[in-house]
């Protein structure tokens, strides 16, 4: 017997041609597009976002590391919470050019690194290194785990901010009207997974933490977005994961 014909599939395979002809062949040029956006908080995930990283964070003390930073929304937020010099990393040049732009060059020192080789030159220690929405982009996150875990000094952290995996079966793009064509490279893997590799670091889990969007934390969307209240709210639809040596 022959394969079955599904239609959906046909209309899937059609649908990807069209999104290669329409879109850059990779997330990093997408992020390039998209910096604007992410900087002036107008996508509402990203805003739900920092509301998180500011109830996790913590104080800072000592250095940190900012992994796929991006404009510097998250980097503004580790600068508040006391940390004297963030080191930011990102594959996306005009995501770091904006970092500067808005936090300064005093207390933060950007890396931009190929997406073939995103691994930069740091110091051997440091209080906090943060992934904040950035694993499910890279092509090895396990190996960037592993790298990142060897920086962080003992009686430090590793923080993991990500979409809940819960929602994957709705898709990354409806979490984000305006630039869904980012989430379009995005691969949201197990918590379970992220856990043992951690582990196999020799960092431990020490606390999980959701954001469930209520009333309080829609109000603090700052753009209306009818697709992401409509689906969204009452989900916990982000996850934190603290990581300790």
């Amino acid at each position: 017997m022959g394969t079955k014909w599904r239609p959906h599939e046909r209309l899937s395979e059609r649908l990807r041609e069209r999104w290669k002809r329409l879109w850059p062949a990779s997330s990093t040029e997408a992020f390039d597009r998209l910096g604007r956006d992410y900087a002036g908080e107008q996508i509402p995930v990203i805003a739900l976002n920092e509301v998180l990283l500011r109830r996790e964070v913590g104080s800072l003390k000592g250095t940190a590391i900012d992994v796929g930073s991006g404009p510097g929304n998250s980097t503004a937020i580790l600068l508040e919470a006391g940390a004297p010099l963030v080191h930011c990393v990102d594959t996306s040049a005009v995501m770091l050019a904006l970092n500067t732009e808005r936090n300064g060059s005093d207390r933060v020192r950007t890396h931009w690194v190929s997406p073939r080789n995103e691994t930069p030159t740091l110091e051997a220690s440091v209080d906090l290194v943060l992934f904040s929405q950035c694993l499910g982009f890279m092509r090895d996150p396990e190996g960037q785990i592993a790298f990142y875990a060897q920086r962080v000094a003992h009686g430090g952290a590793a923080l993991v901010l990500r979409i809940n995996e819960k929602l994957e079966d709705m898709g990354p793009k409806p979490l984000d009207a305006q630039s869904g064509r980012v989430w379009a490279w995005h691969k949201n893997r197990p918590s379970s997974s992220y856990v043992q590799h951690f582990k196999s670091s020799g960092l431990t889990l020490a606390k999980r933490a959701t954001l469930t969007v209520t009333h309080e934390e829609r109000a603090l969307i700052p753009v209306d977005d009818a697709t992401f209240r409509s689906r969204f709210f009452g989900r916990e639809i982000l996850e934190s994961l603290r990581f300790e040596r």
